[in-house]
């Protein structure tokens, strides 16, 4: 009869389902991203506005 993933989870010792990665970056790549398309072409909602307006105030997060 096949095991069942949570029986072959169990026999390996593994506790966790699901495994979360960080990645830290210096530079936002939304940001950098949306300054790349506005510099080709004019949006038409703005939609970015906050958000941009958000991270130009703000530094980066990782001072070292």
């Amino acid at each position: 009869m096949p095991q069942s993933y949570i029986q072959i989870r169990e026999r390996l010792g593994i506790k966790s389902l699901y495994y979360e990665v960080r990645i830290q970056t210096h530079i936002d790549p939304i940001v950098e991203e949306t300054r790349k398309y506005r510099s080709m072409a004019r949006e038409l909602d703005d939609r970015y506005n906050d958000y941009m307006s958000k991270a130009n105030q703000s530094g980066p997060s990782d001072q070292r």
